[in-house]
């Protein structure tokens, strides 16, 4: 295979935002920039954020490196620069340093191989540009003297005696600082054996997320930032100098430059739209700039939420979610954020805090499990674990942290050292759930095929029990307050398993959900227990169950397959978007200070004259003024969680379809419902069997139209009657459609539909017949449904937008009336929503990242970007003027965003 060059590579970046080029270049010089930061960092926290950060830079700088040849050297100036800027951020990197200064010489047959590679990055910064070059070039990535003068366009005697200098200059520089070693030494210590590191997939992935425009937490930007300042600065400095001598030149030639001439450089995909800097939202929260509003607040929120933890005081909540794959620590008294821990490179899937509330420990699938200190918000220790480590679980007296995963095995760790001190044989191939007795004597594991307790004193196995029937194990376990019952989830069976913790011996079996218990927690009183968990494939419900009689007392349809509690059981928080603290007796919510707006994912959202409405899964249905008011809210769905709704153009009628429900096989039929804007239900829809369903109204508002179904039987497409809710025309059996994007031509006449090949099918809607058929989007992987994710038409209906996942350029738009695609455009993550302006010169387009970018119709390009929600965009919708842009997303928030600037570049 013939590798792209580094500047083909760069080019694409620039040209297209094609993160698939960005993310071969991280590939490819990953190994070389984690050598460098694990070398100059002993932190492995700061190791990976100086890694991310590097990247970072990179793609900030992209557009001016298209002419680079020899990237590599660049990367590893900027990689040396970035961990010097980590250390001296970090007060304990500051020892060390200091400690390294003032170490003793070491020679080549001492063990300080770490030691002189970390001077040798360090003193690699005072070489000339060429120098530094030729070394990496030559040493890190093992070219010849031919291919290093190739690739720098210089002969093989220039390579030879820059390579001489440099080693010599790099002497000389290590000898100052009290290492001595020899020319050859330093080629050593270079060798690509000792100068690369390897780099996870994982790790890779999330430094091109980041660096593509992902969320990057904001120690990444402001360190990001003083790098690129410094080598500004540093370049600065020479311009300076050449500047003067071009000057006396130019005086003495009788000539001069020209004020204000622009330098030529290749633009990239965005525009440097200059937005106006936002005021605080009502709560006093910051907004990002060109918000004019924000729909409800920022408190407990947290995106795809995988983790939740309480400490036993009440006054911190830990989350996990994402991505990005961040720690967030909220005031328990408040809901306020009080810090974001940062680290970790996948999903983080369980948190556990230190019984005095001082530590929270965290097991991620990036094989590692950290510890942080709660007071400082800072990592403590990182633990390598084989795989992926799904469960941690400290003792009751603090003294052991057990963790486990993927593997085989348990380990259990002092907590004085973070030393191992035992590791127990589960004879299983994964454990999902630990927990330790009240008392510690105890240690409770459940896995795939098995459950068990070990005895901490030798830490030998108690007893342990097979599950029986096709079940994937137990997810999740707990142990009663006096220590004497073990409760155990069973995985698609549903049941909550009852043992006594020192004989085995089985009390009690609660048949308590429909599929699996993810979550479980003993009431004090010992009787009860607060289980969360899955009655289907969609919807996630909150059970108390009763112990003695083995009945489900209560069920809420909170939504949370994760749930903590405080040490009194008297409240507890779950959630999925927005975390909330619930009354344990009742289940009400419990409001942190002014807290509003949705408690999960806005699925749409639009205008009622002068008020804005939004709705999200849980079928609540919101009303606000555009300075972030919260005027109303109403649950019209409260049987059944909401899978996708739409709001006429006028916002006089909302239509909700629920989720397919998948039980014993077979899929469930469930109506849908047509409200008023007042969200009082005018009729229920009765849909087909249906997993997953799309809706449109037409642009009168005096119709609707569905598509549901289920990709092997096959889709249903219908009209609707908006005023009664009655079905006026009926299609069924309709093949290779996908349901995810949709939506209706302005008079009426046409409705689009995405379909799994990528393609996009117009169907009359006189006859409900196929009249064509768009192609362009490409599917990402074969079979998936989210090639094609969003559709609108412009206001005229001659144009078509489109957005999706693909990979070639997942926002297109179309001629309608040739039929062809007249615009494509990459961005960095899947398109979830798209909306035309009013006057059509405009088109807004959401994105997972939780951005919107912003097109200009007539200028075929980019204007510029708001950034962000926490989470991605599934609804936009403008004013009737354009002035202004609703955009909804995952977090549960809406923002009011000012569209004044883009209108006037766009005329």
């Amino acid at each position: 295979m013939v590798m792209i060059p580094d500047s083909e590579l760069l080019r694409r970046f620039c040209g297209q935002r094609d993160e698939v080029a960005f993310r071969t270049l991280v590939e490819r010089y990953g190994p070389m920039v984690m050598g460098v930061c694990r070398r100059m960092l002993r932190d492995g926290l700061s190791t990976q954020d100086a890694f991310q950060t590097t990247f970072w830079v990179l793609a900030r700088k992209a557009s001016s490196l298209q002419s680079q040849h020899a990237l590599a050297g660049w990367l590893h100036r900027v990689s040396v620069r970035t961990c010097l800027q980590y250390r001296r951020a970090s007060e304990r990197e500051r020892a060390v340093l200091a400690e390294v200064q003032h170490m003793n010489r070491v020679t080549p047959s001492s063990d300080e191989w770490r030691e002189v590679a970390l001077h040798v990055d360090e003193a690699m910064a005072g070489l000339t540009p060429l120098q530094s070059q030729v070394i990496t070039l030559c040493c890190i990535d093992g070219l010849s003297y031919d291919e290093t003068a190739s690739t720098l366009r210089v002969t093989p005697q220039q390579v030879r005696g820059q390579l001489a200098r440099g080693r010599e200059k790099l002497r000389k520089q290590l000898a100052r600082r009290g290492v001595v070693v020899a020319a050859s030494t330093i080629a050593a210590v270079l060798v690509p054996s000792n100068a690369h590191a390897e780099v996870s997939r994982e790790c890779v992935a999330q430094t091109a997320c980041v660096a593509c425009g992902g969320a990057a937490s904001l120690q990444t930007v402001a360190i990001g930032n003083k790098v690129i300042s410094a080598m500004l600065m540093t370049k600065a400095k020479i311009v300076s100098a050449t500047c003067v001598a071009m000057l006396v030149a130019a005086v003495w030639v009788g000539t001069g430059l020209a004020a204000g001439e622009k330098r030529d450089g290749v633009a990239g995909p965005m525009a440097a739209l200059t937005l106006p800097a936002s005021e605080k939202d009502i709560h006093g929260e910051a907004m990002p700039a060109g918000a004019l509003a924000r729909l409800g607040d920022t408190r407990l929120r947290h995106v795809h939420l995988r983790a939740l933890a309480m400490d036993p005081a009440g006054t911190v909540i830990a989350s996990a979610g994402g991505p990005p794959h961040d720690i967030r620590l909220w005031d328990g008294r408040t809901g306020r954020l009080k810090a974001s821990l940062s680290g970790h490179a996948n999903y983080v899937s369980q948190l556990a805090f230190s019984p005095d509330g001082k530590w929270l420990a965290s097991a991620s699938w990036d094989y590692s499990v950290r510890v942080w200190d709660i007071e400082r918000s800072r990592q403590i220790t990182s633990i390598k674990m084989p795989r992926d480590a799904y469960s941690v679980a400290f003792s009751a007296d603090g003294k052991w942290l057990a963790a486990t995963g993927e593997g085989r095995v348990v380990r259990v760790f002092s907590t004085d050292t973070w030393k191992s001190v035992a590791e127990l044989n589960p004879e299983d191939t994964t454990v999902y759930s630990l927990a330790f007795s009240p008392d510690g004597k105890s240690l409770a594991a459940a896995g795939q095929s098995t459950w068990g307790v070990w005895n901490t004193t030798d830490w030998t196995r108690r007893f342990g029990h097979q599950f029986r029937g096709d079940n994937a194990g137990g997810r999740a376990v707990a142990w009663s307050p006096d220590g004497k019952t073990v409760a155990v989830g069973v995985a698609k069976k549903g049941s909550v398993l009852l043992s006594d913790g020192q004989t085995g011996e089985m009390l009690g079996d609660i048949k308590a959900f429909a599929l699996t218990p993810q979550s479980l927690v003993f009431l004090p009183d010992g009787k009860r227990i607060l289980a969360a968990g899955a009655d289907s494939n969609s919807s996630n419900t909150t059970k108390i169950l009763d112990v003695a009689d083995q009945k489900v007392l209560t069920v809420r349809s909170e939504g949370s397959s994760q749930l903590a509690m405080t040490s009194d059981g008297k409240r507890y928080v779950s959630g999925e978007s927005k975390i909330c603290l619930r009354d344990v007796d009742e289940g009400r919510v419990e409001a942190l200070g002014d807290s509003s707006g949705h408690s999960d994912g806005i699925a749409t959202v639009g205008f009622s004259g002068q008020l804005a409405v939004s709705a999200d899964a849980d079928g609540t249905i919101c009303t606000w003024d555009l300075k972030g008011k919260q005027l109303g809210a109403t649950q019209v769905m409260k049987d059944a969680r909401a899978g996708s709704i739409a709001v006429s153009p006028e916002g006089a009628r909302m239509v909700l379809l629920p989720r397919g429900h998948l039980k014993g096989g077979a899929l469930d039929s469930a109506p849908g419902l047509l409200v008023d804007g007042q969200g009082k239900q005018v009729s229920q829809i009765p849909l087909p069997f249906h997993k997953s369903g799309a809706i449109a109204f037409s642009g009168d508002g005096k119709r609707f139209f569905t598509i549901s179904g289920e990709h092997m039987r096959g889709h249903t497409l219908q009209i609707w009657d908006a005023a009664t809710g009655k079905a006026v025309a009926t299609r069924e059996k309709l093949a290779g459609l996908t349901a995810q994007g949709a939506a209706a031509s302005k008079d009426g006449s046409l409705y689009a539909v995405g379909a799994y090949d990528g393609s996009i099918r117009l169907f009359d809607t006189g006859k409900l017949e196929e009249v064509a058929k768009l192609t362009g989007h490409s599917v990402r992987v074969p079979g998936a449904a989210n090639a094609v994710l969003a559709l609108a038409f412009s206001p005229d209906d001659s144009l078509l937008a489109s957005g999706g996942e693909d990979n070639a350029a997942n926002f297109r738009l179309h001629d309608m009336k040739t039929r062809r695609e007249v615009a494509a455009a990459r961005l960095p993550r899947r398109v979830r929503a798209v909306a035309f302006s009013p006057n059509g010169s405009l088109v807004a387009a959401g994105c997972h990242d939780g951005t919107v970018h912003i097109w200009s119709v007539g200028q075929k390009r980019w204007l510029g970007t708001f950034s962000r929600h926490d989470g991605g965009v599934c609804a936009l919708k403008f004013t009737e003027d354009g002035a202004v842009l609703l955009s909804g997303g995952d977090d549960g928030l809406a923002y009011v965003w000012t569209m004044k600037p883009f209108m006037a570049e766009a005329k």
